[in-house]
């Protein structure tokens, strides 16, 4: 084996490398088996073994380097999502069980291409014909038929031009907008049917959301919210524009707030709600943080500053249940209020030079005196045990 990965094509020179140090650690493990060893170290021999022809088993096929096992274990991990699918399809309808299940093997055979060892090229065309195969798979189990690739979505009179596509809802109503046309209820649509029931089935799923960015606000009293509104005036007109009706649940607002500051940071600074979770136990719920921001004043050493905030808060969260979610909406918001007061934090240096060595000369005499003490405690000590002695003997 020695002799074929010398010869072999598959590996880079320091992929060769590898796989030729783990093939000699295997033989000089075989070695001391064959020469007998305790049974501890027996054992030992044999697991390191064990662990070794893996890695050999993943080097015969080409992954060798540590991206390379990582691309093997999304593959394994990409085995048993199919392997799930597969018993779930035996729920289905026959006729939609079998499509499901010719497409699975297909799936199947792509991932055993994949672990071959595939490189370059033909591996990112087999990887993307799986991921247009699965996302076919995901669509028919939801119930929703697979856009064909050359799908062109009807503008309903109002693009440019003949041809003109508007295969998303938001396509759709900007070319109303540029026409000038009042939009109608969006269910008169087909794009915008298809995307209410995709987001109805992510509500259903539990999906969440990531949320970051940057905002300027006035140097005054306000607020933002991270909410699933609109700007229809009531709460009712919004449930019924995201197609929740009564059902507000749906809208978990449970999060975490990973960072959350006013200006730039200094050193030393702790913002109070980096890190903060809060759990929605009920689903939906109305979460406000009331932030007192202290504007401050941040003076390093070499005379430059910093002109930022810190803040305090305070938190409220009350659960919606199905009688009062009537009159609000799931709501995650941020109250915040500039105090009057303003802090300067400064840079300074412990001393001087001068002063320095002041300290030091001060310690070093210190010493010395304390050095003196002792030294006449003991002379004096030694002193009157000579007396002692010598009246003893006399």
């Amino acid at each position: 084996m020695h002799e074929e990965v010398l010869a072999s094509k598959l590996y880079s020179e320091d992929q060769r490398t590898r796989v030729l140090s783990n093939l000699h650690a295997m033989s000089k493990s075989v070695a001391r088996l064959r020469n007998g060893t305790s049974d501890s170290t027996a054992v030992n021999l044999r697991e390191a073994l064990r662990i070794r022809l893996s890695i050999l088993s993943d080097n015969v096929h080409g992954f060798v380097s540590a991206s390379d096992i990582d691309r093997r274990d999304r593959y394994s991990s990409m085995q048993d999502l199919l392997n799930d699918v597969a018993n779930a399809s035996a729920l289905l309808p026959p006729a939609g069980r079998k499509h499901v299940e010719e497409t699975l093997e297909e799936l199947g055979d792509q991932l055993r291409v994949l672990n071959t060892g595939l490189k370059g090229e033909k591996r990112r065309e087999v990887e993307q014909a799986f991921e247009r195969k699965l996302q076919e798979v995901q669509t028919e189990l939801k119930g929703e038929d697979a856009l064909p690739p050359n799908y062109c979505g009807s503008c309903y009179g109002a693009g440019s031009h003949e041809n003109q596509c508007c295969n998303t809802c938001t396509e759709l109503k900007k070319v109303y907008a540029e026409k000038r046309w009042g939009f109608p209820d969006p269910s008169n649509f087909e794009q915008c049917r298809r995307e209410s029931r995709q987001r109805g089935t992510k509500l259903q799923e539990g999906e969440g959301c990531n949320i970051y960015g940057t905002m300027e606000v006035a140097r005054v009293t306000g607020t933002f919210a991270i909410s699933p509104v609109s700007r229809l005036p009531s709460a009712k007109l919004q449930r019924q524009a995201f197609g929740l009706g009564d059902s507000v649940s749906a809208f978990n607002v449970t999060h975490q707030i990973k960072r959350l500051s006013f200006g730039t940071d200094f050193p030393g600074q702790h913002n109070m709600l980096d890190g903060a979770w809060t759990h929605s136990p009920a689903g939906a719920g109305v979460s406000r943080y009331f932030l007192k921001v202290v504007p401050t004043t941040y003076e390093f050493i070499g005379g430059k500053s910093v002109h930022t905030n810190q803040f305090s808060v305070t938190q409220y969260f009350k659960a919606l249940s199905a009688e009062n979610a009537q009159a609000m909406v799931p709501t995650i918001a941020f109250v915040f209020e500039l105090t009057p007061l303003k802090v300067r934090k400064t840079e300074q240096r412990g001393g001087t030079f001068v002063g320095f060595l002041t300290r030091a000369c001060a310690l070093v005499g210190g010493l010395f005196t304390v050095a003196s003490i002792i030294d006449s405690v003991l002379y004096q000590s030694t002193r009157q045990l000579e007396k002692l002695n010598m009246g003893k003997q006399g």
